[in-house]
């Protein structure tokens, strides 16, 4: 399996570079220019995270403008809604009552994931799990904070996706930019993961979720949780076994390939505009990748995340080592558990 995986991924991404293709190349460069306008805002607002912005401006774009428009309004109302129910946990007090939070959490983490399967608005769903449950986490870690936090990030993503829904609103006006390119916006597969239902995958993710906050709030860990119960979230709606082990062995190169160029060009001083000009060059890279075929688009994508992440927010050494670690910890978390409670899922879901 890791030689078919390695070997599909290796071919991939020769495939986007080679023939180089005027559309994607022009398509790529319009999405790297969102990412760098996004990153130049929220740095300029002085927002403590502002990869978030640049990640958001990169993940709404899809094939046409009117796609950009819906994929970027789920994402503003799931993040919101997902800030407002991940704060109102919070601020009820159920922090202090682990197993009722433990409760919620498992259901903030399975129940968009089963309402994802058929649903028209998916990618709310998913967002809006995510953010509720990175809000829920935060509260718990840095409950002075939370309030803070939910904010920003709700205000983060609002810039990154205003200004890809912008800059391809202006560039179909002027007619600069071809949306007919060899990227096919995904459709919503049916919810199967590792174990074969929405179900399983559901139940699966709850419990990985679960797990990995119990881990990090034993061992007093502050920061990480967010990149761990992200990798579970975005390994548990794959469809089968190999789809998901294909997309965690990207998540695992992305993160190093991400992870190796920013840490390098942070031993770099850079002006501003140098800053920006290297943000835009490797977002470039990551986009021309997850333009390309299908085996290789969420390395792409995971590789421009993981650089920005570290590059953007200029963090030290034993930061980015946690963060990438907490990203793996959560990917083995998800796994383990989907071979794992195969067998029990049977027996009490019958599936």
């Amino acid at each position: 399996m890791l030689k078919r995986s390695t070997t599909l991924l290796l071919a991939a991404i020769h495939r986007s570079f080679y023939p180089v293709r005027k559309e994607m190349l022009i398509n790529a460069g319009c999405m790297a220019f969102c990412i760098a306008l996004a990153v130049f805002i929220a740095k300029f607002a002085n927002f403590p995270a502002p990869y978030w912005a640049g990640v958001s401006a990169m993940m709404v774009v899809t094939p046409t403008l009117s796609g950009i428009i819906r994929k970027g309004l789920m994402r503003l109302i799931g993040t919101c809604l997902g800030a407002f129910l991940g704060l109102m946990v919070i601020k009820l007090g159920i922090g202090e009552m682990p197993w009722l939070f433990f409760c919620l959490l498992f259901i903030s983490i399975a129940a968009p994931l089963w309402q994802m399967h058929g649903s028209r608005y998916p990618y709310a769903w998913l967002i809006g799990g995510i953010t509720c449950d990175m809000v829920m986490l935060a509260g718990l870690l840095h409950p002075e904070h939370t309030l803070a936090y939910a904010q920003t990030r709700a205000l983060e993503i609002t810039i990154g996706v205003t200004t890809s829904m912008v800059v391809y609103s202006l560039l179909a006006v002027v007619g600069k930019v071809s949306y007919q390119v060899e990227i096919k916006e995904q459709r919503s597969r049916p919810l199967h993961a590792l174990a074969g239902s929405r179900a399983r995958a559901a139940l699966v993710a709850g419990l990985a979720g679960c797990t990995a906050a119990g881990i990090w709030i034993g061992c007093h860990f502050t920061i990480g949780i967010e990149q761990s119960v992200t990798s579970i979230w975005v390994l548990s709606y794959c469809g089968t076994a190999f789809d998901t082990y294909h997309k965690g062995l990207q998540r695992f190169a992305g993160c190093a390939v991400g992870g190796i160029i920013g840490a390098l060009l942070l031993l770099i001083p850079a002006a501003f505009p140098v800053f920006l000009a290297l943000v835009f060059a490797v977002s470039l890279v990551g986009c021309m990748i997850q333009n390309g075929p299908i085996h290789g688009r969420y390395f792409g994508l995971q590789t421009a995340f993981v650089f920005l992440m570290i590059y953007a927010d200029a963090q030290g050494s034993e930061m980015i080592m946690f963060r990438l670690m907490s990203i793996i910890a959560g990917m083995i978390l998800v796994i383990g558990f989907s071979y794992g409670a195969a067998k029990l899922a049977r027996v009490f879901l019958k599936v």
